[in-house]
């Protein structure tokens, strides 16, 4: 398989005979993802949030695998530890005025702490739209990636050496947490939606890798498929 690289909250306000309900009342909870479970490994994460609603820890069950979040005011930092609690993979991502990533460094490490491969990406964009990234490495050419886009969707990524994928979409589902992107993008301590925002469900790629999802009675995603395999299922916590 080849990898390239929401919420709607309404306030509703009614005036009854002589009353005003309270607007608190009249809110539909807002829904995220609580748990994520690989079908193909049987293996289980739970997601928690912060006050913010943002990410803040992603725990695989058998606790052998954590990922953290932490939050300086426009800078996140994760990182992710392996079973015996080290460090194995961080990620600092630098916010730009609109809330989206502008400058991101990756780092490994080995067992003893020392980082042992180093990468960046800045991005630049037009309001939300990405449309070019430059990913950095010491002691190679900076790789330039630009974004095409077509009715609030990126329909085409192509790479520094002229190669172009063409992404689809569903154009009858509007974008939500647990489409491909984000669930993939989520276990390398990333969160998609602060890099590609987009108005339509992720598909697919056009002419391989197409992915299926099933919904809940609030159309939220339940499970997400590749190609006709079961691959991820997703519950949620609403408050």
């Amino acid at each position: 398989m080849r990898y390239r690289l929401i919420l709607l909250i309404p306030v509703l306000v009614m005036a009854g005979a002589g009353c005003k309900k309270n607007s608190d009342d009249e809110k539909e909870p807002t829904c995220r993802i609580s748990r994520i479970t690989d079908v193909l490994t049987g293996l289980s994460h739970t997601v928690t949030y912060n006050t913010d609603g943002n990410y803040q820890a992603v725990k695989r069950e058998d606790g052998k695998h954590t990922i953290s979040f932490d939050y300086a005011g426009n800078t996140i930092i994760s990182q992710i530890f392996d079973a015996n609690n080290k460090l194995t993979r961080k990620a600092t991502m630098v916010l730009n005025s609109k809330g989206m990533v502008w400058f991101q460094m990756g780092e490994l490490f080995d067992a003893s702490g020392n980082i042992t491969n180093n990468w960046s990406y800045t991005y630049e964009y037009n309001g939300e739209q990405l449309i070019e990234s430059t990913y950095n490495i010491i002691g190679t050419i900076p790789g330039i990636t630009s974004y095409t886009w077509s009715g609030g969707d990126n329909t085409e990524v192509t790479d520094n050496i002229g190669r172009t994928t063409y992404y689809e979409y569903y154009p009858d589902k509007a974008d939500q947490q647990g489409n491909y992107w984000n669930l993939r993008m989520l276990y390398l301590g990333i969160d998609q939606r602060l890099i590609t925002r987009t108005k339509s469900l992720f598909k697919g790629f056009t002419g391989y890798d197409q992915f299926t999802y099933e919904f809940d009675s609030k159309g939220y995603i339940t499970s997400m498929s590749e190609d006709g395999q079961l691959r991820y299922t997703l519950q949620y916590a609403c408050n």
